[in-house]
Order: structure tokens, then C-alpha cells, then sequence
């Protein structure tokens, strides 16, 4: 595979909107195509509702998603062929909680 036209989306490019699961989904799955294998989903509905359920992620408002959780989703996708998602989540809450920290 051929890494040199790899394009992670950057948070300027993120959506300053609100979106839904399934446009969530279609921006996830485009920006991290570069990990597609075969049939296999980058990220489904389902990864993000257990995600929110597990909260790795803070629930939706109304149904919509806004530009801090699909950041969060995208880091998930890619973190977690490396990282359990227990270490993820430790991870995310060290980050968090440095931010606090700081601010």
C-alpha cells in the first residue's frame, strides 16, 4: 500500500456543524480509507453507539454529532489497531484531563 497520499482529516476540515450517525460515518470512513481491508468497516453505527455507551465518547445532542466527538471517533479508528479499547479510553481520559489541568 501506498502511504504517500495518506490525508487524515485536520479539525479545520472536521464539520463546524452538527451531523448525524450516517454522515458521521461517511466522513470517518472517507478520511480513513487508507486503513480499509477488503469488507471490513472502518467505522459502523454500532462501533459508535458503543463507544458513546462505553463513554469513550460524549452521547449526541438531539441525535447529532459535533466536531470534538468526531475528532474523538476518527483518534478511535485509528488507536485502535494498536490499543485495547480500555487503553484508549485511559488514554482519552489522561488527555482530558491534562486539558483541564491547563486551562
Amino acid at each position: 500500500m501506498n502511504y504517500d497520499n495518506v490525508h487524515i482529516s485536520r479539525w479545520e476540515e472536521i464539520p463546524d456543524f452538527p451531523l448525524y450517525i450516517d454522515q458521521v460515518v461517511s466522513i470517518i470512513e472517507k478520511s480513513l480509507s487508507f486503513l480499509k481491508n477488503d469488507n471490513d468497516a472502518i467505522i459502523t453505527k454500532t462501533m459508535i453507539n458503543n463507544y458513546v455507551k462505553h463513554k469513550l465518547v460524549k452521547a449526541p445532542i438531539k441525535k447529532k454529532y459535533e466536531r470534538e466527538q468526531i475528532a474523538y471517533f476518527t483518534l478511535i479508528c485509528l488507536l485502535k489497531s494498536v490499543f485495547s479499547l480500555d487503553e484508549i479510553s485511559k488514554l482519552i481520559q489522561l488527555q482530558q484531563d491534562s486539558v483541564k489541568y491547563f486551562v
